[in-house]
């Protein structure tokens, strides 16, 4: 999967921590999977962002999203708390 160019990586990011889980080798490989994702469907990606998905690594399925944002951070909520206001990815 290739990126749009002027986003960086940032892994691995895990809000429950479960990634600590993974060895280093197993994160590498399994960075290496979601880079070369590419089994998007009009299932699996409707609105076409190739921003989520899922691999098999050792037996185990791991789903991956990719956030993304303008530097500038110029495009994002006033209050990005607020379930009501639009959400900018």
């Amino acid at each position: 999967m290739t990126l749009p160019q002027g986003y960086g990586h940032h892994w691995p990011t895990a809000s429950d921590g479960r990634h600590q889980r993974f060895t280093a080798r197993d994160q590498s490989r399994i960075r290496e999977k979601v880079e070369m994702f590419d089994a998007f469907t009009a299932d699996n990606n409707p609105h076409g962002e190739r921003d989520f998905g899922s691999i098999e690594h050792n037996g185990e399925k791991v789903f991956w999203k990719i956030d993304y944002y303008d530097r500038s951070l110029q495009y994002g909520s006033e209050d990005p708390a607020a379930r009501n206001l639009p959400r900018a990815c």
